[in-house]
């Protein structure tokens, strides 16, 4: 898979490595390392069930390492907030946006989804 986006060490001693597969794919896998090298597993991490355990008080830290990192980040400076975006599909086969705001203190404040539309599908 080459060399990770992301590698955090957990306080065990084990590793995480994060390998987004790019914008369009809306996937994002996370690798799993024993602190003594063995290869413990690997998940997609993008899915609505790791999106609710997203919820305000959260750290940035904690997002990465459930989540990995952001395909695009956006600044409010008035809110004194930045959004990561993550891009994914949801589970009617929508292509859709789970945007994570944190605050200036790397702390999660909120979280919101969109879709995209998928142009005049709908209603035909």
């Amino acid at each position: 898979m080459g060399p990770p986006a992301l590698e955090m060490t957990n306080p065990d001693g084990s590793r995480q490595m994060a390998y987004p597969k790019g914008y369009f794919t809306g996937q994002t896998f996370m690798v799993h390392v024993s602190r003594d090298g063995r290869f413990e597993g690997i998940q997609q991490v993008l899915n609505e069930d790791n999106f609710y355990r997203i919820r305000p008080g959260l750290t940035r830290d904690e997002v990465l390492r459930m989540l990995g990192p952001p395909v695009e980040t956006m600044d409010f400076p008035r809110l004194q907030q930045t959004a990561w975006e993550y891009r994914y599909q949801d589970a009617w086969g929508y292509v859709a946006f789970l945007s994570v705001m944190i605050d200036r203190d790397g702390i999660v404040v909120g979280k919101t989804t969109r879709r995209l539309d998928r142009g005049n599908e709908r209603g035909r």
